[in-house]
């Protein structure tokens, strides 16, 4: 429980300075060196690869062998995979300077930004190599169930990194100044996960000259391929409008983008927390009743993610207007398609993690790779048509598509036929949309509406509402209980 208090609450911290330190650094740096700096973060996701999935095919070996109490094989398996990401970081820090120029090139930079854009991403490539030392140690600290040492340590640096980025980019209002900040936090993020993870486990935590198990080989293939679908699940949207569109439309698609996210940290925790009882009621042979705990948690999330979005979407054009500025944010169809985007992801957050509570590592593999590829190509072809609306329809149509396909996998490792599970998310989206319509036709002539304060007074009803109705007229009593008494338990 103090593992996942804390890291909703740096979650929750950072997510507020996220919103904060975009409304201001719009203001200083400008739509296009802003467009300039997320457009370079985004572009070097793709160097984590040279990590080849070592990271993930390790963790949950570090967790068996920890379990088991057998500290020799843990030393072994963190002395290789620091050999290795520390060989990985070397290569990005050295190619982060002609990765940037190659980028720039790719994404037909102009002139007079490209300087600007190849530091910013030769700055991200370096933060990322440093993520790379540290992460062995992280995995010690989150095995032995202590995470919340570090997400203590890390939320003074989630609240110092926004004032450090504002500063530098007042200081040189260029791209490439919020992404020097995020490497100085970086470099001290680095420095404390080791010096703290070494000082925990001094009694027994050495290096190794131990070969390791095979495990790691047979898994570090499907987390590599998790690895690279993670990547351009994340970063086709942007990449492709940047591509299309310029920087300084990823400026506008990054601000509606981070009015969403706000509340998308909350909902990916809460379904942790659902989620948690599926993997031992599998293991120990009840599949029935994890069909029933991932059923009900998907509807619980599916339900609160409707309900969010109706209030974001009530209250977003008013509020971003007076958060970055009336020129900064992109238009109504690109807002709805967002918060489409944002339902969708919702939808499929616990069924994403329950396949793994099934040992259905390489099913999640194949789908976030097909997810990643499905997106660049659609949103790459649709945005090239329809521009930035394109781009996010294309990946929207990719999120369906994963929806179908991730309950289905999980139904085979169940071993069950849950056909009701599409029917039921279909019905709470209807019945919570048809009498919003006539809602919304209603409420924003009352007086109240036309203020600040008004908007969110009627967003806030909104949301209320969606959500009174969703769990009354949308889900059986039978479910309605089961939540209930499982929220209780949590």
């Amino acid at each position: 429980m103090l593992d996942s208090g804390s890291r909703f609450l740096l979650k929750l911290i950072a997510s507020a300075c996220n919103v904060y330190v975009t409304g201001v650094l719009i203001a200083v740096l400008g739509k296009d060196q802003f467009g300039v700096y997320r457009s370079a973060s985004a572009s070097v996701g793709f160097l984590s690869l040279a990590s080849a999935g070592v990271a993930g095919a390790s963790f949950g070996l570090v967790v068996r062998y920890l379990t088991r109490g057998e500290y020799s094989s843990v030393n072994a398996i963190v002395t290789r995979a620091l050999k290795h990401l520390w060989i990985a970081g070397g290569v990005l820090l050295v190619l982060s300077i002609p990765s940037g120029y190659a980028l720039a090139y790719a994404y037909n930079i102009s002139p007079a930004m490209r300087e600007s854009f190849v530091y910013a991403a030769a700055l991200s490539s370096a933060a990322m190599a440093l993520g790379f030392f540290s992460a062995p140690f992280i995995w010690i600290i989150q095995a032995q169930q202590r995470e919340y040492v570090l997400n203590f340590l890390h939320i003074p640096l989630a609240i110092i990194a926004p004032i450090l980025m504002i500063m530098l980019s007042k200081w040189h209002p260029m791209g490439w100044s919020p992404c020097l900040a995020s490497g100085v936090i970086s470099v001290i993020g680095c420095i404390l996960c080791i010096v703290t993870s070494i000082w925990m486990y001094r009694s027994w935590l050495r290096w190794s000259s131990i070969k390791t198990s095979d495990d790691v080989g047979k898994r570090t293939g499907y987390s590599l391929l998790e690895q690279l679908g993670g990547i351009v699940l994340a970063q086709a949207v942007i990449w492709s409008a940047t591509f299309h569109t310029g920087v300084a439309s990823v400026a506008q698609l990054v601000v509606t983008m981070t009015f969403f996210s706000f509340t998308k940290d909350f909902l990916q925790t809460l379904a942790s927390t659902l989620v948690t009882p599926v993997g031992s009621l599998f293991h120990g042979g009840h599949r029935e009743r994890a069909a029933e705990a991932w059923y009900d948690a998907s509807v619980w999330i599916v339900a609160l993610s409707v309900s969010v979005a109706v209030i974001l979407v009530a209250m977003n054009s008013r509020i971003i207007a007076s958060w970055v500025g009336a020129s900064n944010f992109a238009d109504q169809s690109v807002n709805i398609l967002v918060a489409l985007s944002f339902i969708l992801v919702a939808a499929n957050v616990v069924s994403v993690q329950v396949i793994y509570a099934v040992d259905g590592y390489s099913e999640r593999a194949r789908l976030m790779l097909l997810e990643g590829v499905l997106t660049a190509a659609l949103g790459f072809t649709l945005g090239s048509i329809y521009g930035l609306s394109g781009t996010l329809i294309g990946a929207c149509i990719a999120q369906i598509i994963s929806l179908i396909l991730y309950p289905m996998m999980i139904m085979r490792r169940l071993e069950i036929n849950f056909k009701g599970f599409y029917l039921i998310l279909l019905r709470i989206v209807l019945i919570a949309i048809l009498p919003l319509s006539a809602l919304q036709c209603v409420l924003p002539h009352l007086h109240f509406t036309k203020s600040f304060i008004g908007t969110i007074v009627q967003a806030g009803i909104f949301g209320i509402i969606t959500l009174v109705i969703v769990i009354i007229g949308g889900v059986t009593s039978e479910t309605r209980m089961r939540l209930f008494n499982r929220l209780k338990i949590v």
